[in-house]
């Protein structure tokens, strides 16, 4: 018998608070990856003022605010982290299982190994700090909206209220650039292209995921491939086009594609230029063309290498976030009267990874992405990651901040995996349902059994079933 009321055990009763703490979190689990892709899209922060030809200077023109300097998104990743951390909690750490996790938390590692270089370790820490938070909410809204299946209702709801925000900025005056080109809620139309481009592949991604078409699929594509072509970005469409296309071939050509695509690049832009100044035989591509290929990216580049000679850190680079993001202008860039003094980023993807970790961790960032590629095993997929390999040869996202494309590549490389692992327990189980069906026919049962004659005897019988 009990010896006191402490242990008397209780009836299976809730407290109204309980019931509705447990229900926020469930619906939270549902649907609180709508408010990352809203977030990544640009729709919690939107610019719907008159967009004006002096932000034009700047391509990128701050896609994401600096790290820890918005008070906004710090109290926002950092609350979807809280909730996240609690329903991982009650998951019992289910998702540590999956292969994704050891590979992310090398890249969590190897961008705070980064920060330990830079000139401004606090700020360079910090920002290293939120992007592992973004790491760990990425994946683990993912993860969970993947498990209650509810990852085309949030991104569909989210493209909608793309749609209406974009209407919204026209609507009051602001969706259109001094060209006559359709900005819509960002800044500038190169960054609306990207916004654009990434939710209609974000379409593919949940129609390949959840097998079926979403609601009003057409309808939705149609809208966004026509604000697409309205923001004139030429890489964003031509790249949807190429994905559409390229959707149709087997897997192992996509794979080819997009594996020649990263290797080519990060030899390119990030491996030789550095073996070649060790050798004191100098070399990179911006050498090869003139300042003002593709727009003054020439230029751009060119600037970037030069601070990297000059300041002798192409082994360990700049560290993370510190080289634009610092509270001085780069030597390169800080030129009086020049349209680099305005520039947010090197235009690269490619070279800012370069920029920030130096030779030694950007191979160890090829590695991690190689492994993110590695997870996927489906054509379309790999197609779908033509546009983030091939949108960092004119724009920096890799590793960058809460960007847009780099959500794109984490969600594209997570969704694999999962839909991946779904398929190999379905595989599982048939497998074992054939082999015991083969076991059972192969073990016959042998009957013996005793059956009595009309004269009397008694004769043994064997009967197989």
């Amino acid at each position: 018998m009990p010896t006191s009321y402490a242990t008397v055990p209780r009836y299976g009763r809730s407290s109204t608070l309980e019931l509705v703490v447990a229900y926020y979190l469930t619906w939270f689990e549902k649907y609180g990856l709508f408010f990352v892709t809203a977030y990544a899209l640009g729709l919690v922060t939107p610019e719907l003022s008159p967009k004006v030809a002096l932000m034009d200077l700047d391509l990128e023109a701050t896609v994401a605010s600096k790290s820890g300097s918005n008070a906004v998104k710090q109290l926002f990743w950092m609350g979807c982290l809280v909730h996240y951390m609690v329903l991982a909690a009650r998951d019992g750490g289910r998702v540590l299982r999956y292969r994704f996790v050891p590979i992310l938390l090398t890249l969590g590692f190897v961008v705070l190994i980064s920060a330990f270089f830079s000139s401004y370790p606090g700020t360079a820490i910090k920002r290293a700090i939120f992007q592992i938070v973004f790491l760990i909410v990425v994946t683990l809204s993912i993860y969970f909206a993947f498990r209650r299946g509810t990852i085309g209702i949030c991104v569909t709801r989210a493209v909608y209220l793309q749609i209406a925000m974009v209407v919204l900025a026209i609507g009051v005056g602001g969706g259109m650039n001094h060209a006559g080109e359709l900005a819509g809620y960002a800044k500038v139309k190169n960054v609306m292209g990207h916004y654009i481009a990434s939710a209609f592949i974000l379409l593919l991604l949940v129609e390949f995921v959840e097998s079926r078409k979403v609601r009003h699929s057409l309808k939705l594509k149609l809208i966004l491939m026509g604000m697409l072509v309205l923001t004139v970005s030429k890489t964003s469409i031509a790249v949807v086009i190429m994905i559409l296309m390229a959707s149709h071939l087997p897997l192992l050509a996509n794979m080819v594609v997009s594996y020649t695509l990263i290797i080519a690049w990060f030899m390119l832009f990030v491996i030789v230029p550095p073996i070649s100044f060790f050798l004191n035989t100098y070399w990179n591509f911006a050498m090869e063309v003139s300042p003002s290929f593709f727009t003054q990216r020439g230029e751009i580049w060119d600037a970037c290498y030069n601070d990297l000679a000059l300041s002798g850190k192409y082994a360990f680079g700049f560290g993370y976030g510190s080289y634009f993001s610092a509270p001085d202008i780069p030597y390169s860039f800080d030129i009086k009267w020049s349209f680099l003094r305005f520039i947010s980023s090197a235009h690269n993807g490619y070279i800012e990874v370069l920029l920030q970790f130096g030779f030694i961790l950007s191979a160890a960032t090829l590695y991690v992405l190689l492994r993110l590629m590695g997870l996927i095993r489906f054509s379309k997929l790999h197609a779908m990651l033509f546009f983030p390999l091939i949108h960092n040869t004119t724009e920096s996202s890799f590793v960058r901040d809460h960007h847009t494309v780099w959500f794109l590549f984490l969600a594209i490389c997570l969704c694999a995996a999962l839909v991946h692992d779904v398929h190999r327990r379905q595989a599982l189980a048939q497998w074992r349902m054939r082999r015991q069906q083969t076991l059972a026919k192969s073990k016959k049962a042998k009957t013996y059994y005793l059956r009595d004659r009309e004269d009397g005897l008694v004769v043994m019988e064997r009967r197989d079933r």
